[in-house]
């Protein structure tokens, strides 16, 4: 229950982010997608690199990236491996059944489990993509209604800072 208080107040310290509605969603959205990524235990350095390279808000991409966690790690995961294995035809209990779990070992493992990595790349990346494209409109509408409206955001998404001050 703790680990939901502590998202939901990450949410909402969204609000107070200096930056547009535009920049904050686009900002969680590119959490999101790399919180999907098969890179587990990397998220948060990938997320954190990522705002630095893209110039997006750090906060609002952790954020985005923590979607992911040890909660929901394991259903995100499985999901993505099953939407894997439909998109790419193949039958899923052919594969559960070949492999041998009663002499895997962490040496083994990569060649036992290498039938699941592909499915799991390409189930990765088209959630990751939907979980973005979703995360972003939501995001940014929540950040519109409750924290910015036309009126009190000094600028709107198509202006910037610079393009302000070159007009005063």
């Amino acid at each position: 229950m703790a680990i939901f208080m502590r998202f939901r107040d990450r949410l909402r310290n969204m609000l107070r982010i200096d930056a547009s509605p535009r920049k904050i969603a686009m900002s969680f959205a590119v959490g999101v997608f790399i919180g999907f990524s098969p890179f587990f235990g990397l998220h948060t350095l990938l997320g954190l690199l990522a705002a630095y390279v893209l110039r997006l808000s750090r906060s609002a991409t952790v954020t985005g990236v923590f979607v992911t966690n040890p909660i929901s790690l394991v259903p995100i995961y499985t999901f993505c491996i099953w939407l894997g294995m439909v998109l790419m035809g193949t039958d899923m209990s052919d594969v559960i059944i070949n492999i041998n779990w009663k002499t895997m070992t962490l040496l083994t493992m990569s060649i036992e489990l290498g039938a699941l990595l592909l499915p799991f790349l390409l189930g990765t990346f088209i959630s990751g993509v939907v979980g973005a494209f979703i995360s972003y409109h939501a995001v940014r509408a929540y950040v519109q209604r409750d924290r910015w409206d036309e009126d009190t955001w000094p600028y709107n998404d198509t202006e910037t800072k610079h393009e302000q001050e070159d007009d005063q």
